[in-house]
């Protein structure tokens, strides 16, 4: 399960709370939540300290949004994932 809050929104940046696993389905509901957000001039930030669990396609996702320019706050735990191998050359990569 992934639970999704919006801490703070202004005109000039949108800070997201994130908890839970970040797999399967819940990639794909953090996607749609962060889209529009991301480019449109807004400063997206996304905190992930309780997030306990991503899989390759969740992993994928936050490098794709770090690409974009939101910044992640995120556990050590999450931090290593992101500097893993996981994910690298899968089809979310592209």
């Amino acid at each position: 399960m992934l639970r999704i809050s919006h801490d703070q929104v202004t005109s000039k940046e949108v800070r997201l709370i994130v908890e839970g696993s970040l797999q399967g389905p819940w990639v794909g509901e953090l996607e749609r939540t962060c889209d529009p957000f991301v480019g449109n001039g807004r400063r997206l930030s996304l905190d992930l300290s309780q997030v306990m669990f991503a899989d390759c396609g969740g992993v994928a996702l936050l490098r794709r949004l770090r690409q974009r320019g939101a910044d992640l706050q995120c556990s050590v735990f999450l931090a290593e994932l992101l500097t893993s191998r996981c994910a690298q050359g899968s089809e979310h990569d592209r």
